[in-house]
């Protein structure tokens, strides 16, 4: 209860939990930059028409072999169920703010003018 009376920290400190957060983020952005370079690479129906614009995607195939190809659905799978981790880990992690805010925000403008 002291805490309270202090008011805000200077610097809040970053636990395992942000640290979870963080990865689960990289690990699913990162995935899906290797995920397309390894379309490009494999010659994946629908990832050769639009190569020009994914342009980390591409530098990536450059690095990979043809045979890369073969693993892509492999690659999607695991990409889609660190997707799904993250999506189902925000409830319990800070990025829940970026679904709660917006709704306190409507939901406190629905409320009487004397009431806030």
């Amino acid at each position: 209860m002291r805490d309270f009376f202090r008011g805000k920290p200077k610097v809040l400190r970053t636990e395992l939990p942000d640290a979870t957060s963080i990865l689960f983020l990289l690990a699913v952005v990162l995935g899906g930059f290797i995920l397309e370079g390894m379309g490009i690479a494999g010659r994946i129906p629908g990832h050769q028409a639009n190569q020009t614009y994914s342009f980390f995607g591409y530098s990536l195939s450059q690095l990979m072999p043809g045979s890369v190809g073969q693993y892509y659905d492999q690659a999607w799978l695991v990409h889609g169920v660190m997707s799904a981790l993250l999506i189902a880990y925000i409830p319990f992690s800070k990025l829940f703010h970026m679904i709660a805010t917006p709704i306190a925000i409507e939901a406190d403008k629905m409320l009487p003018t004397g009431v806030r």
